[in-house]
C-alpha cells in the first residue's frame, strides 16, 4: 500500500511527510479519535522488516513508553496493521534545534534556557540507567515556546546498574559521538555528556568543531591528548573559561568529564559567570531549578493548545500546522478576524473549507474580503478554483449584496474568458452573471476594473 496525503491508517488521516530515515518514514497525521495532530513513525510490515528493523521500532516504543519527562517527546500509541507498523507521538511545529541553529540569532539567555532543558532530560534518562547515544540538534525538537524535547531513541540502550555491560550496537552520529562509542568500547552516561558538549559548542558558535570532515571523538580515539579546538569564528563570544568548561565535557577520558548532565550544565553556567557573560549566577541557578528537576510531562492537549495559540495568525503556515490550529483552537471563541484567517487557510490547504465557511456565515463582508484576497494574491489555480466554486455556492442574494474587490472581479473575468469550455470557466461566468444583475450599482462603475471592461467590450 502506497501512502500519501489523506491516506487512512486506522483512525489516523495522513497529512504530510515530515522526513525519511533509516528506520522508515515520519508523517504528520490527524488523530480522529483524540482530535489532535500527531507525528507518526511508520515502517512497512513484512517478514523481513519484522525480523530486524521493525523490532527496533518495538524497542524504541516500549523504551519511550516507560518515560515521562517534560523535555522528552511524549509518545502516544503503537499500532500494527497488515501493511504497516507505526507509533504516534507529540508533533512539534517549530521543528528541531537544527532548524533553530540555521536561522536564529542566539543570545546567552536562549542558549542557557535550552541547555538547562537538555541537561534535565539527560539527567532523568541517566537516573533510569538509559543512555541516549545519539544526542544531536536534529534529535532535539522544539515547540512554539522554545520548549525542547529529546527524541529518536533508536540507539538508546539500558545499561546495567553496575555499569559493566559493554554495548556495541551503534556508533551514533560521528561528529557528536565520543571516542569510546566510535571504537565500540563501554558506553556510559558520560558518553551523552560528551555529545552535550558538542551540541553546546554548536549552539554558541553556530558550527561544529573544526571543518566538515572533523570529528573530535575520532581524533581522540587516535590521540588521547586531543582537545576541543577553539573556534575561528563564533556567533556568541567564546571566552577561555567557557572553552575550558566545554573541553571538560568533551574530554577524551570519560572519567574526566562531569559526573552528571546537570553538573555539566552548572559548570558551563559558572564559566559564563566567571567570564562576565552573565550576572547573578546563584539567582539563575535558583530560577532554573524547576527545569533541572522537572519530572512530569504536561498533558498532550495542553501542549497542543499552547502551540496552536502561538501559531494563530502566523503567515504562510503549512498544512500540518494549519491542521494543528484546527485541533487546538476553541473555534467558537475566536474573533471575526481570527475566523477569517482560518477560512483563508482552509482554502489554501483544502482543509475543512465547509466548516470555516459555516463559522463565517454571519460575517459576509469579511468572508468576501477573504475571497478577494485569495483570488488576487494567490497565484495558485487550485486555490482559485476552490474560491470560485465557493462563490458559486453562495446565496444569490448574498452575491448581490456584497462585492468582491475590482481586482478580484478582474481575476474572475480572466477565469471566465481564458477558461471558456471548462467547468471552472463556466462556474466563473455563472458567478459574474449573478453579480451583473445587482440593482444597487452599475456594472461599469462599481464592479469592474478597467482591465475587466476591456475584456468584455
Amino acid at each position: 500500500m502506497s501512502i500519501k496525503r489523506n491516506s487512512q491508517l486506522e483512525h489516523l488521516i495522513l497529512l504530510e511527510k515530515l522526513g525519511t530515515g533509516g528506520q522508515g518514514e515520519v508523517w504528520s497525521a490527524y488523530d480522529q479519535d483524540k482530535d489532535r495532530v500527531v507525528a507518526a513513525k511508520l515502517l512497512p510490515e513484512s517478514p523481513e522488516h519484522r525480523s530486524d528493523v521493525s523490532q527496533e521500532l518495538d524497542k524504541e516504543f516500549y523504551l519511550l513508553a516507560s518515560i515521562s519527562h517534560p523535555h522528552i517527546l511524549p509518545l502516544f500509541e503503537l499500532y500494527l496493521t497488515a501493511e504497516w507498523q507505526y507509533y504516534t507521538m507529540h508533533y512539534c511545529p517549530a521543528g528541531s534545534l537544527r532548524d533553530w541553529l540555521r536561522t536564529a540569532e542566539p543570545t546567552w539567555d536562549a542558549v542557557i534556557a535550552m541547555a538547562a532543558q537538555i541537561a534535565s532530560a539527560l539527567d532523568y534518562l541517566h537516573d533510569l540507567h538509559i543512555v541516549h547515544r545519539d544526542l544531536k540538534p536534529s534529535n532535539i525538537l522544539r515547540d512554539m515556546d522554545d520548549c525542547l524535547f529529546l527524541t529518536d531513541f533508536g540507539l538508546a540502550t539500558m545499561i546495567g546498574r553496575a555499569q559493566t555491560d559493554v554495548v556495541h550496537t551503534g556508533r551514533g552520529t560521528i561528529p557528536y559521538a565520543p571516542p569510546e562509542q566510535q571504537t565500540g568500547d563501554t558506553v556510559t552516561p558520560r558518553s551523552d555528556i560528551f555529545s552535550l558538549g558538542i551540541v553546546l559548542y554548536e549552539m554558541i558558535t553556530g558550527h561544529l568543531p573544526g571543518d566538515r570532515e572533523y570529528s573530535l571523538g575520532h581524533a581522540q580515539s587516535v590521540d588521547r591528548s586531543t582537545t576541543l579546538p577553539a573556534p575561528q569564528e563564533s556567533r556568541l563570544p567564546m571566552p577561555q573559561p567557557v572553552l575550558r568548561a566545554l573541553r571538560k565535557l568533551t574530554a577524551a577520558d570519560p572519567a574526566d568529564r562531569p559526573e552528571s548532565a546537570v553538573d555539566a550544565f552548572a559548570e558551563v553556567l559558572a564559566a559564563l559567570s566567571t567570564a562576565g557573560q552573565i550576572d547573578d549566577l546563584e539567582d539563575r541557578l535558583e530560577a532554573l531549578e524547576p527545569v533541572l528537576v522537572a519530572d512530569t510531562t504536561p498533558a498532550a492537549t495542553s501542549l497542543q493548545r499552547r502551540d496552536a495559540q502561538a501559531l494563530l495568525g502566523t503567515a504562510d503556515i503549512g498544512l500540518t500546522d494549519y491542521a494543528l490550529l484546527n485541533a487546538g483552537l476553541d473555534a467558537p471563541g475566536l474573533t471575526v478576524e481570527q475566523k477569517a484567517y482560518m477560512l483563508h487557510g482552509a482554502f489554501v490547504h483544502n482543509y475543512r473549507i465547509d466548516y470555516w465557511r459555516y463559522m463565517m456565515e454571519a460575517h459576509p463582508a469579511e468572508r468576501f474580503a477573504v475571497y478577494s484576497h485569495l483570488l488576487v494574491d494567490y497565484d495558485n489555480d487550485a486555490t482559485a478554483r476552490r474560491v470560485v466554486e465557493q462563490l458559486a455556492a453562495e446565496n444569490p442574494d448574498t452575491l448581490l449584496a456584497h462585492s468582491l474587490t475590482p481586482a478580484a472581479v478582474g481575476k474572475l473575468i480572466g477565469w471566465a474568458t481564458q477558461g471558456t469550455g471548462t467547468l471552472a470557466g463556466a462556474v466563473a461566468f455563472d458567478v459574474l452573471e449573478t453579480m451583473v444583475n445587482r440593482e444597487a450599482a452599475s456594472w461599469e462603475d462599481d464592479i469592474l476594473p478597467e482591465e475587466g471592461l476591456s475584456l468584455i467590450h
